[in-house]
């Protein structure tokens, strides 16, 4: 068995700001990694900016590193257990798309489509790799047949992928936190067992108690 782990970040920008108010959700943005260290980060973005009156912009997908943002971020990680032969598919499909960011693009009409779901009628006329950033991790999960979805991807938000019974929850706080983060998973994990042990014990100390 392999282990990926998938981030979940408030806003941190105009466009997540604006999905953060229509869906109620604390977190707008999914990241995913394959390492515990959390070495590389990928996920699909739209970023515009201006420098020296020159418009540039990055659009599809993106890979990041965890101190490309603000240390009172706040976020929320998780890990799921995947099996060899999907992690080999996953890791398959990020390195496709790091080596053909240009067949690659963000689904505006997907992230404007929780606040005007009229747009989504039209999601169909896109190309093949457009998402936005919950899709992106849909789609590698149920790509993986990892997870399966019970309706579009273009509709999955992140609370839709927290809600699958797939992920574990490790912790959360501010992004600067994760400096250390093979540190932090190793805590998240050993603080799960842990909890599982009680919930065993507590189970033989009932049943002990019934006999």
């Amino acid at each position: 068995m392999k282990t990926i782990y998938i981030l979940f970040l408030g806003g941190y920008d105009p466009m997540s700001w604006i999905i953060k108010m229509v869906t109620k959700a604390p977190y707008v943005h999914s990241i995913l990694a394959l390492d515990s260290k959390l070495t590389e980060l990928y996920s699909y973005n739209l970023k515009i900016r201006i420098k020296n009156r020159r418009l540039s912009y990055q659009n599809g997908f993106i890979v990041e590193q965890i101190d490309q943002y603000q240390n009172n971020l706040p976020y929320w990680l998780y890990r799921v257990k995947v099996t060899n032969q999907q992690y080999k598919k996953i890791a398959k499909l990020i390195y496709y798309f790091k080596n053909n960011p240009d067949v690659t693009s963000y689904h505006i009409k997907g992230a404007l489509g929780f606040m005007f779901p009229i747009l989504w009628k039209h999601v169909n006329k896109r190309k093949k790799y457009t998402f936005t950033c919950s899709e992106f991790i849909a789609y590698m999960l149920q790509t993986s047949h990892v997870v399966s979805f019970d309706k579009p991807i273009y509709q999955i938000a992140p609370k839709d992928i927290i809600q699958t019974n797939k992920l574990k929850f490790l912790g959360n706080g501010k992004i600067g936190n994760l400096s250390n983060s093979g540190d932090i998973i190793v805590l998240g994990i050993i603080l799960l067992l842990i909890r599982h042990f009680l919930i065993i014990w507590q189970g033989q100390t009932n049943q002990s108690r019934s006999n």
